[in-house]
C-alpha cells in the first residue's frame, strides 16, 4: 500500500519552497480534506489486492480444470464469445469415455444389448461434443 500520510506535509513544504507557505491552520485544513481521500484510497488498494488474489486463484482453478479435461487453457481463453463451450465439449467427451468403460463391465452374451446401448449412448455424446465444438446446439 502507498503511504499518503506524508502528503499534507509534502504539499506544505512545496508551498513553502514556492514562496507561499501554509499556515498551521491551512495545513490542518488540508489534512482534514485529504484524510477521507486517503482512507478511500487505502480501502481501494486493499480491495485491489484482494481481487488480484482472487483472480490468481481463479486462474489456477481454470488451469487445473483445463489440464484435467485435456483442454489447452491458452487456446480456450482466446476463443471469442464462449470458451465455456470448449469445457462443456470436453466434459461430454469424458462422459462418453465413462460410458464406454461402463460398457466393458458387461461381459458375455447375455449383456450384448446393454453393451450395444451403452456404445450408442457414447457415440451420441461424442456427436453432441462435435456439434458443440462446431458452434451448434449439441447440448440438450
Amino acid at each position: 500500500m502507498t503511504d499518503f500520510t506524508k502528503l499534507p506535509r509534502n504539499i506544505a513544504d512545496c508551498m513553502k519552497r514556492a514562496g507561499t507557505p501554509l499556515s498551521d491552520d491551512q495545513l490542518m485544513l488540508l489534512v482534514g480534506y485529504l484524510a477521507p481521500v486517503q482512507q478511500e484510497l487505502q480501502q481501494a488498494e486493499a480491495r485491489c489486492a484482494e481481487l488480484e488474489s482472487e483472480n490468481e486463484s481463479l486462474w489456477e482453478t481454470f488451469v487445473k480444470v483445463s489440464d484435467y479435461l485435456g483442454v489447452d487453457n491458452e487456446a480456450a481463453r482466446k476463443i471469442p464469445g464462449k470458451p465455456s463451450q470448449v469445457f462443456i465439449s470436453a466434459i461430454i467427451r469424458k462422459q462418453a469415455e465413462a460410458v464406454e468403460q461402463a460398457a466393458l463391465c458387461f461381459g458375455g452374451r447375455d449383456f450384448a444389448d446393454v453393451r450395444l446401448g451403452l456404445s450408442e449412448q457414447a457415440q451420441q455424446l461424442r456427436q453432441q461434443a462435435d456439434e458443440l465444438e462446431k458452434g451448434g446446439e449439441g447440448c440438450q
